[in-house]
Order: C-alpha cells, then sequence, then structure tokens
C-alpha cells in the first residue's frame, strides 16, 4: 500500500467484490468486513486491522509501532497486566504462539481464533480489540518491562539472512524511506522511547479511519455487525485530515548497480538480482489481474530455471514484491562464497537469456498442470476450509488495497487465466518485468571483494560481452507414469470393521495391511501413509549420521524402470506432497497428499521402489555428497548447537543424536544395504489411508500395487532390544558452545520421563509442559524481560511406550544464558516441591480440551493417530475412542500434580546454556563500497 485508501477497492473499481461478505463502514469511519463460513462448525477468525506501520514513524520513534502491538497485550482499560493469558486460554489459544499479533512497513494486525462461537467470547474479544483502539494504558514499568522482551525479539530476528535482507533492500530501494524504518527498530531507538511516545503515536494512529475488523466463521453476521457497532461505534471520529506519507522517492540508476554485505565465516554468499519500477497507477480490472497473474508465473518458471541450469548453486528463488507502490522482481540463488563471479554472471545470465528467448513449451506445460492441480483441489476444500486462511485472504485484499472477490471466484479466475496462458504471452509479461539495463544486484555472504561495487559492476558487464546460452543439468518433464502388472492381483483374506471410529482393517494374501476410513473433511483428497518394516529397529549396530542420506541413497537410484528425475515429475504434476522418512522410528514410512484420482499412482510408486529395491553406489555417493553439502550450509548457529545437545542428551544414540562430517566417512555402502535392503524387500507393510474416496477404489487401488507384490512378513520381527532409550547424560548444567551469531544464545531443558505411559498420562503430560511453559513465559518474559518466546512440549514417542520427555526452549543472550539454565532448574525444583495451583492446571487443560474437539475433523489426525499402527498395536483403536469419548474431561489437577512431582525434581533436570563461541567479524560490511 502507498498513500491512504480510506474506502474499499471495489469502490473504484469496475470489479465487484464478493457479495456474500457484508461490507460496512461506521459514522467515525471505521470499516468491516463479515463473512459467514460455517465450512468448520463453532470456528471464528476475527482480525483488527490498523493501517499504520513503522513507516509512520519520526527518526526518534524508530521501532514504536511495533513496541505498541507488545502493548496492547501488556495492560489495558479492561485486560490488566497478566489477565491476557487466562483469556487466550480460555479460547483454546496459547499465548505467544496463536496469537496473532504482528506489525509490517504499512499496517498491524491483531487476531483472535474462536473454537466456540459464544457470544459471551465473542464479547470478551471484541472489548479486548476495542481496547487496543483507545484503552491501552502504556503503564511506564510495563514499557520498561517489554523494552526488554523486545529487545529479546530482536536479538532472535538479528541473524544473518536478517541482516542480509535488509542491506539489499537499502541497495534495491534506494530513496524509499521503508529502507530505514524497520519495523523492529534498533536497540538505540528501543531504549530511547518514553511514555509521551507512545501515547502521542498511538493517539496519532490508531484512529478509527485507519481501522479495519475482518471476521470470518461459524457466526450470524447481522448479529455479529451489531456487536462490531456496539463495541466500535462510539471510538471518536477524526477531526483532523490524514496527512501525506513520506515514502521518499526511488533513486534509479542510470545504468546496473551493486553493493555487498561482507558475512564471515559462513562459507556461502547469497546473490540476489532486482528489477525495481514505480508501479503504474490504473484501475483494477480483468486484464490487470491476468497481468499479474501471468509475471508471477514468469517468476516461478524462473525459480525452476534457476534450479535446472545453475550446478553448483543451491536454493535459487524468484518472485514478485511490493512496496509502496513499487514492484520488485527479485531473483537469487546461494553459492560458496569463493564462487561470487561465476554465481553473479550465472544468475545474470539466465535472467537475460529468458528475458530474449522465453520459456519453453514444456515447462510451461509442466508448471501449468501443477497449478491447475492445486487449484481444482482448493477450490474442492473452499467449503471446509478453515476461515482463518479466508479471514487472512480478506485482511491481504485490504493491505494490497485490491479487490476481495471471493477466495473461490479467485480461484476460479486463477484456473481461466492458466487454461488461457501461452508462452507469447508469459515472454511478453516476463519482459514487462525485467529491465535489463537498470538492474540491481546484492551480495551478501562470505566474500572479499576488492574493488567493491566497481568490481562487481565490471563482471556483470564483462559476463554481458558474450552470448547467452543455457545447458539443463536437471530435467523436468510431463512425464507419465504407466502402471505394471508386479505380480498377481491381491485379495483381501482378512477384514474387521471399527464402527466407533468408521475404520476398515484389512489384510491383503500377501500379509500387506491396510487401515481405511473414508472422510470428506477435504473433499476430493487422500491421506496416505505406507509403513515398511521396522525403521531404526532394524539397524543393527549404531551408526551417527547414517540416517541422514541413508533413505536418500535409497531415492537416488531410482527404479528399474525410472530415473530419479522422471519420479520427481511424476510426483510434482500428480500430487500435493511426497515424502520418505524415518519420522516413526520403528518404520521406514512413505507419505503423500493427493487428488483421489492419483491414489494409484502414489501407490504404484511406492510399488515399483519396493519391487527390487536397490542400493546403487553411485546413488549412496551422491547422496553423502548431499548431507555433506547440507552440513557445510548449516554448519554454524543455534542450530548446530541445539544438535549438539542432542548428541549430548544421547550419547550418540543415532536413533537421535546427529552425525558429523567426519562420521560421514566411515559409512560404507554395505552399511546402507544391511540396513534397508531386507525390509524394504520383506519387510511387514501396513498402509493407512484416509480421504474421499470409496472402500472399493481403495481395495481396486491396492489389489493392482502394493498387493501384488511377493509375501511380506505376517509380524514385524522381535525388536524389543533396540526399543530402550537412554539419556546419558548426567542431571544438572552443562555449558555447549556453537560458532554462528555472537549475540544469540539458546538455553534448553529437559526432563525424560522412562516408564510406560498409558494415553491418560500423556495427557497428564502435555498439559504439565503448558503450565511449565506458562511459568516460564511469566518469569522470564513478563517479570524480566530476558527472553523473547519462551516455549515448552511434551516429547512424545509412540513407538518408545516407556519413554518420553518434555522439553523447554528458551531464547537468550549469551551472558544471560547461565543464569536462564539456573532460572530453568529453580522453576523445576519450584514446582517439584510446592505443586501447581488449581486454576494453573484447569486453565491448561482448556485449550488442550477445546483443540481436542476437533481433532476429529483432521484427517491428518485420523491417520496418524488412530490409524497409523492399528492393526500393529490395537491398542491405538482403544486410544483413538477414548479420545472421541473426550478423555481430556477426565484430567484431574491431581495426576498432573503426581507427575510434576515425579518429573521435575532437580536430580531428573538436564539443562544447558548453548553459546556461541567467540570470535570477531561475523558480521562485516566491505567498507570500500560506494
Amino acid at each position: 500500500m502507498g498513500d491512504w485508501n480510506l474506502s474499499w477497492a471495489h469502490e473504484r473499481s469496475r470489479l465487484l467484490a464478493d457479495e456474500r461478505v457484508l461490507w460496512g463502514k461506521m459514522p467515525n469511519g471505521l470499516r468491516y468486513a463479515i463473512l459467514e463460513h460455517p465450512g468448520v462448525p463453532d470456528r471464528v477468525a476475527m482480525k483488527l486491522l490498523v493501517l499504520t506501520g513503522s513507516i509512520e514513524e519520526t527518526d526518534e520513534e524508530l521501532g514504536i509501532a511495533h513496541f505498541i502491538e507488545h502493548m496492547a497485550f501488556n495492560g489495558t482499560e479492561h485486560f490488566k497486566a497478566g489477565e491476557l493469558a487466562s483469556f487466550f486460554q480460555l479460547l483454546g489459544m496459547e499465548l505467544g504462539h496463536d496469537v496473532n499479533a504482528f506489525t509490517t512497513f504499512d499496517h498491524t494486525i491483531y487476531g483472535l481464533e474462536f473454537w466456540e462461537s459464544d457470544e459471551v467470547l465473542l464479547r470478551k474479544g471484541l472489548l479486548f480489540l476495542r481496547d487496543i483502539a483507545d484503552g491501552i494504558l502504556f503503564e511506564a514499568s510495563e514499557i520498561n518491562k517489554e523494552r526488554n522482551v523486545i529487545l529479546s525479539e530482536l536479538r532472535s530476528r538479528d541473524g544473518l539472512a536478517y541482516r542480509a535482507e535488509v542491506a539489499s533492500y537499502q541497495t534495491f530501494f534506494k530513496g524509499l524511506t521503508f529502507t530505514n524504518r524497520m519495523p523492529i527498530g534498533s536497540p538505540q531507538s528501543i531504549n530511547s522511547l518514553k511514555r509521551n511516545k507512545f501515547i502521542n503515536f498511538h493517539r496519532k494512529w490508531y484512529r478509527p479511519d485507519l481501522m479495519v475488523l475482518v471476521a470470518v466463521g461459524d457466526v450470524d453476521a447481522l448479529k455479529l455487525n451489531v456487536l462490531f457497532e456496539e463495541y466500535f461505534d462510539t471510538i471518536k471520529k477524526p477531526t483532523t485530515s490524514l496527512p501525506k506519507r513520506n515514502i521518499g522517492r526511488l533513486k534509479s540508476a542510470r545504468s546496473i548497480d551493486a553493493d555487498a554485505f561482507r558475512i564471515s565465516h559462513v562459507g556461502s554468499a547469497t546473490i540476489r538480482a532486482a528489477s525495481v519500477n514505480p508501479t503504474r497507477k490504473k484501475s483494477e480490472s480483468f486484464e490487470s489481474k491476468r497481468l499479474a497473474f501471468n509475471q508471477n508465473f514468469g517468476l516461478e518458471l524462473l525459480q525452476q530455471r534457476l534450479g535446472e541450469t545453475i550446478a553448483y548453486g543451491s536454493k535459487g528463488g524468484a518472485g514478485f514484491i511490493n512496496y509502496f507502490g513499487h514492484d520488485a522482481a527479485v531473483a537469487s540463488i546461494e553459492v560458496s562464497g569463493k564462487r561470487w563471479e561465476e554465481g553473479i554472471r550465472a544468475l545474470d545470465r539466465v535472467i537475460r537469456y529468458t528475458y530474449n528467448k522465453g520459456f519453453e513449451e514444456k515447462d510451461i506445460e509442466f508448471h501449468r498442470s501443477r497449478k491447475l492441480f492445486r487449484t481444482q483441489k482448493l477450490s474442492s476444500l473452499y467449503p471446509k476450509m478453515d476461515p482463518s486462511r479466508i479471514c487472512e485472504s480478506i485482511v491481504k485484499s485490504i493491505t494490497d488495497d485490491t479487490v476481495f472477490m471471493g477466495y473461490d471466484q479467485n480461484l476460479s479466475w486463477e484456473t481461466k487465466f492458466l487454461k488461457d496462458l501461452n508462452k507469447k504471452s508469459i515472454h511478453r509479461s516476463f519482459k514487462e518485468t525485467w529491465d535489463l539495463e537498470h538492474m540491481a544486484f546484492h551480495i551478501a555472504g562470505e566474500v572479499n571483494i576488492e574493488g567493491g561495487s566497481d568490481k562487481i559492476k565490471k563482471i556483470i558487464s564483462k559476463g554481458r560481452n558474450y552470448p547467452v546460452s543455457l545447458s539443463k543439468f536437471q530435467f523436468q518433464s510431463d512425464f507419465e507414469f504407466e502402471p505394471i502388472m508386479w505380480g498377481k492381483t491381491g485379495v483381501v483374506v482378512d477384514s474387521k470393521t471399527v464402527p466407533e471410529i468408521d475404520a476398515h482393517l484389512m489384510r491383503f494374501d500377501n500379509n500387506v495391511r491396510l487401515n481405511f476410513i473414508e472422510s470428506h473433511l477435504e473433499p476430493g483428497i487422500v491421506c496416505v501413509n505406507v509403513r515398511i518394516g521396522g525403521g531404526f529397529f532394524d539397524l543393527k549396530k549404531n551408526i551417527p549420521g547414517l540416517r541422514e542420506f541413508a533413505l536418500q541413497a535409497f531415492l537416488y537410484g531410482g527404479t528399474n524402470r525410472y530415473e530419479p528425475y522422471q519420479i520427481l515429475s511424476i510426483i510434482n504434476s500428480a500430487m500435493i506432497n511426497f515424502g520418505f522418512d524415518l519420522a516413526d522410528h520403528d518404520a521406514f514410512s512413505f507419505r503423500g497428499t493427493m487428488g483421489s484420482e492419483a491414489l494409484e499412482y502414489f501407490l504404484g510408486i511406492i510399488t515399483e521402489y519396493l519391487h527390487k529395491p536397490t542400493i546403487y553406489r553411485f546413488s549412496y555417493e551422491n547422496a553423502i555428497m548431499g548431507a555433506v553439502r547440507y552440513r557445510m550450509s548449516s554448519s554454524i548457529g543455534i542450530q548446530n548447537g541445539y544438535r549438539e545437545f542432542q548428541s549430548y542428551l544421547f550419547g550418540g544414540d543415532g536413533r537421535f543424536a546427529w552425525g558429523t562430517r567426519k562420521d560421514y566417512t566411515v559409512v560404507s555402502v554395505n552399511d546402507v544395504r544391511d540396513w534397508l535392503e531386507d525390509p524394504l524387500n520383506h519387510g511387514y507393510i501396513d498402509v493407512s489411508i484416509v480421504g474421499d474416496i470409496t472402500k472399493k477404489q481403495v481395495i481396486d487401488n491396492m489389489s493392482k500395487t502394493l498387493g501384488a507384490l511377493k509375501d511380506r512378513r505376517l509380524e514385524k520381527k522381535n525388536t524389543a532390544p533396540n526399543r530402550e532409550v537412554k539419556i546419558v547424560a548426567p542431571a544438572g548444567y552443562r555449558q555447549l558452545e556453537f560458532t554462528g551469531q555472537e549475540h544469540q544464545a539458546m538455553v534448553v531443558g529437559y526432563w525424560p520421563i522412562n516408564r510406560y505411559l498409558t494415553l491418560q498420562d500423556r495427557i497428564a503430560l502435555q498439559v504439565l509442559s503448558g503450565v511449565i511453559e506458562r511459568r516460564l513465559w511469566k518469569r522470564l518474559r513478563e517479570d524480566l524481560g530476558v527472553s523473547y518466546s519462551p516455549k515448552a512440549e511434551f516429547l512424545s514417542y509412540r513407538e518408545y511406550p516407556e519413554f518420553a520427555a518434555i522439553e523447554a526452549k528458551i531464547d537468550s543472550s549469551p551472558e544471560h544464558a547461565p543464569d536462564l539454565a539456573q532460572a530453568i532448574l529453580e522453576i523445576s525444583k519450584e514446582i517439584a516441591e510446592n505443586g501447581l495451583s488449581n486454576a494453573e492446571i484447569t486453565n491448561a487443560i482448556r485449550p488442550v480440551k477445546i483443540k481436542t474437539r476437533q481433532l476429529f475433523r483432521s484427517n491428518q489426525f485420523l491417520l496418524n493417530f488412530v490409524l497409523k499402527r492399528a492393526q500393529e498395536k490395537p491398542e491405538t483403536i482403544k486410544d483413538a475412542i477414548a479420545v472421541k469419548n473426550d478423555i481430556v474431561a477426565s484430567m484431574t489437577v491431581e495426576k498432573v500434580n503426581a507427575f510434576a512431582k515425579e518429573l521435575l525434581h532437580p536430580d531428573n533436570a538436564r539443562v544447558a546454556a548453548i553459546t556461541p563461541k567467540p570470535y570477531i567479524g561475523l558480521f562485516q560490511m566491505n567498507t570500500d563500497l560506494p
């Protein structure tokens, strides 16, 4: 959004807005949009949009718009500081996770999610949003506490990617004010803001003509409209007109522009290219939407081309962004810092080649078919789509100042645009997107550029003296998968129905198991999980690092009939997602989501892999090199420190711990074969399917594919000896170090439990983790302000019935990390010795209870909690029925407190402060760049 638009976009356009939306405007200027959407019973999503952001700040107010967003949760006229946590738990929300509040350059959004469309709750939610409008107290003591929280947030955000992005904006959008108005502010500005500045900024910019209320869900629009007016109509109408926004003026380069930002100790460099142009103001129309769609489609094809043509690059990307009336096409790749010259020439070459030659028909058709598949599936999902998704689309149309014609109507138009586009129209729109003679380039990473920006420009100019050509090292195509007869058609020999959950459990004559629920929650969609063998429990010895590339070694080999790229083409054109992983630990799992018509393809691809599974040496070598490249690119930062913590906890147990690059060198192709080949050839198989498809269709698809394989094991191997999990780290405190951001650290608390856990036990531990998080939140964020987002979660491993844990993660500064580690130990000890109050536990139970009611409306829950292991472990079905019968309601304060006493005593707590190794020069600007 550029300057102010205080009316609906459809009032200034020939396009018609969605007539199902109740559009309104109060006498004070506040607008509202309400859409009845009963797709998810009782669900309501509500947002207050304030059309002001960091662009409105003066040099003395940097960061204040975002700071005010925080202060809305720290005391208002009707909600005292600290009271909101209980209210959000009442709604089924967790403070800090589901609370959708954020600030951008030009707007701020506050969101509420209601899992019950109860008028009492809706009124309380509206009262809170009204307080945001004109009832924030801005108490000095709360400002000072929250100041530390925001500094913590800045620290957690202020990493390599953030600094590189800011630096690139300052190159691409020179002269525009927003590049020096990052919403988070700076440490200096955050520390300098006083109470009067908050009051003045809020009074000036939080005015009703800059506010929009949006609500979508299972609610009566006319009744909600009455409530909106009851709570917001009394806000005073502004007596002053809005000033013109100071967005600055783009300083267009006379030719190629370039800049760099040096970040040492990272090894890699991100290269970005951009073409920025002021948006041509014109009335929104069908054709303008078509043009925008074609331009985005062209950039998506460009991203695909970057991945196919630059062999030494990774993370190729391309997209279209708009800031304050300026369109920017941006493309990027990541390369080794030593190869930045090759990288920047290659990026420029691909853009210029595409500008001159356009795209190939087969690439356009391949991408078109993928997007058509997506739009058709989303269209079928719309009637039962979660209202929060639709609410976000309405809000986006307002912030973008575009006509909201309806989520489903947009999909309909997108389908038409896809069917109508052709090579000529895509090429024309791509050329309109890029101005080759005025592009800007930015390099961020471990580069040493003698000569600065002049050197970069010379490299680009020299590269432009040669004719452009491309050669692909990867290939995409609309390759068709052809199922064959892998064996005799399978026949169901055992069948059982579980009426309480409408599940069908079957076994084919080759011993492949099938678990199925017909579900219409997602029209036209099917979710599948194919579990093979025993996963980690088939591993004969502990080999750290093996899990990080073994599965890729199998997939990279392709099958007897198809190369990996051909299978990828099939997957991309026919499926929503596809994966092969060890997330379950007790099986190798193929997972997928697709249209019901593609189920046979999905099962056929897996059958193709399992027909004659082989681990080839060349695919093993490719996989291990990929793992090495990944670890090289991610060898710094807190995440690597967390890997060290995992290895410390589990003593190098390859099921949980991470290997090192050195570990990779001792793993042979025979190690991979010894682990994978037997279970893939002979292992127990169970298939779970949930979706909008009939039982007859599923059996037919299964009988021709997995049901036609040679006989599999009737039962799983006895893997009991491999199921024991040991925490080898001693109780108490430990400091670990990582190479990375010198201003960031993490504190982790870990409380394991080693005994058999019932379903009710696991629910109690989930509730306990919620109480721990609330305690951490209050002590470390609200009281001390030393952490931005402390979290605690229950880690439940159903494949290890005698092992589970609660883990807390706290972002920190390096200097505070040891003290925070001690604070975790103190909080843990306090809870173990004194227990928890009835109110704490009751408040923590409610979010679990509310969300549990919705679980059976999720195909993924039906798949992964209800059906998975249904025949292998019949107690799974019993647990599912118990959840459906509201077992959470039977949770007691006494049971949660019993676990608190058992789990949280000091002798069971492992706490680590993960801090950066000291070194100099992590962020260094090239000072010789003009």
